[in-house]
């Protein structure tokens, strides 16, 4: 019986600017989004057929075929002709309705899982195609490391870290929607936004210490915090404990500070423990790292 595990790790977003509004409904956006050291486990063990999908470790996971793992599945299995079943089982670690890609992630996952258990030997873009139609973070986290990322996400400029970035992500305990958040948002990105410059810094091959980390800007920021005051209280201890930025991952809730080394993110973590919140130390994680 064939089985294969995959690593489903979480995402950040070092900054993020809503450019417009698209025709399809979906939103234009930019944003320098990094893989972590949290992640998901799934375990994909191949039967004669069907697809079953079993999540541990959190509630509120959509089931059956509302799963993006299920439709992940599903849809590579409708384009390979696969006759083949699989039973897949996801251990969950990233909070759910965190910012964090979570559920996307666990999708890619199942993609990258499925081409060696049904040895199709699908391409990466012939992956990252599927991945698109799942979702926008799909495609990103098909792979690990950093990418400057544009339309709805999916438009990837790959970039390579000179050295690791360290975090501390705090999960308040609850989620926040994206929906709600893009419905409400009120920024955009302009000539004038600090993050631009940030982004050009990136462009330019800055890619360590040197880079404008206290430019980068979260368009989803003001309305989840005022929504949410916990949120910009969680945001406030992380910079007092010496975070070099502190910002939501995506639209919330999650918010995560960035500290110059393990020492000192290990050191804000014990600073800021709470029994209602989740709090995670993670490194950056590049392409060939594990």
């Amino acid at each position: 019986m064939a089985v294969v595990t995959e690593k489903a790790y979480a995402k950040i977003n070092l900054g993020l600017k809503i450019v417009g509004r698209r025709t399809d409904g979906f939103h234009e956006i930019i944003s320098v989004m990094q893989t972590v050291s949290l992640y998901d486990r799934l375990t994909l063990i191949e039967r004669a057929e069907g697809i079953d999908v079993r999540c541990l470790g959190a509630e509120g996971v959509p089931q059956g075929e509302q799963n993006l793992v299920h439709q992940a599945a599903a849809l590579l299995k409708k384009e390979y002709g696969v006759k083949k079943g699989v039973n897949i089982t996801i251990q969950k670690r990233i909070p759910v309705g965190a910012g964090l890609g979570g559920g996307s992630s666990d999708a890619a996952a199942a993609l990258r899982g499925l081409n060696r258990l049904w040895k199709l030997k699908a391409k990466d873009f012939e992956l990252a195609l599927i991945a698109a139609s799942i979702g926008s973070d799909v495609p990103f986290l098909l792979r690990k490391g950093t990418a400057i990322a544009l339309g709805r996400g999916e438009i990837l400029n790959y970039l390579k870290l000179t050295e690791p970035l360290f975090y501390v992500v705090v999960y308040p305990g609850f989620a926040v929607s994206t929906k709600w958040a893009y419905e409400k948002r009120k920024n955009s990105l302009t000539s004038e936004s600090k993050y631009v410059s940030f982004i050009f810094s990136l462009k330019r091959g800055v890619t360590d210490g040197r880079l404008p980390f206290q430019y980068v800007e979260n368009d989803f920021a003001q309305t989840v915090e005022k929504r949410y005051p916990l949120i910009r209280e969680i945001r406030e201890k992380l910079l007092s404990a010496g975070a070099k930025v502190a910002s939501l991952s995506g639209s919330g809730s999650a918010v995560y500070g960035l500290f110059g080394d393990p020492y000192r993110a290990r050191q804000a973590a014990e600073m800021l423990q709470c029994s209602k919140w989740s709090i995670f130390v993670c490194r950056s994680v590049g392409e060939n790292e594990n």
